[in-house]
């Protein structure tokens, strides 16, 4: 039998940090876990006549480059929660439901982590638009786990 492989996908926040911490208390420690964080917008400072982002090409690599450096640093904090033998750490660029979907096949993961970031008056029905897009599509079990503190009875 070979070792579980956990896909963790986070946003870095501290709510997802308690996201990892809950779903890995319920689960037997992976033999391995891959965290990923997923960029999908890039701050842009500059606008048209049209009020459409326009940026700068080096005040685009300097943004994406200070994200990806924020997003490893977030990675490695992350990772010391993990307890796993082998913690890989991804960031990747793209629309966030689908490149969890499709690191979790090129990983072949056996489950896929991810937070439930549900707002507003609807929270206790709906997931939000990326963990539901997650749990519809993925090629493999999701656990999907509120940030909220659980009330002790």
């Amino acid at each position: 039998m070979r070792d579980v492989h956990l896909l963790i996908a986070t946003d870095g926040s501290g709510a997802s940090l308690e996201v990892i911490r809950g779903a890995l208390g319920l689960l037997a420690p992976p033999g391995k876990a891959t965290l990923l964080t997923v960029l999908s917008n890039l701050p842009v400072e500059d606008y048209d006549e049209y009020d459409e982002p326009l940026p700068a090409p080096d005040t685009q690599s300097r943004s994406w480059d200070a994200a990806i450096r924020v997003a490893q640093a977030e990675l490695e904090n992350f990772a010391a929660v993990v307890a796993a033998a082998d913690v890989d750490q991804r960031v990747e660029a793209g629309d966030v439901a689908p490149t969890i979907c499709s690191v979790a096949r090129e990983i072949d993961a056996d489950a896929i982590v991810i937070g439930a970031h549900m707002r507003g008056r609807f929270r206790p029905r709906f997931l939000t638009s990326v963990a539901e897009r997650v749990v519809r599509d993925a090629p493999c079990t999701v656990v999907v786990a509120d940030h909220r503190p659980r009330a002790k009875s």
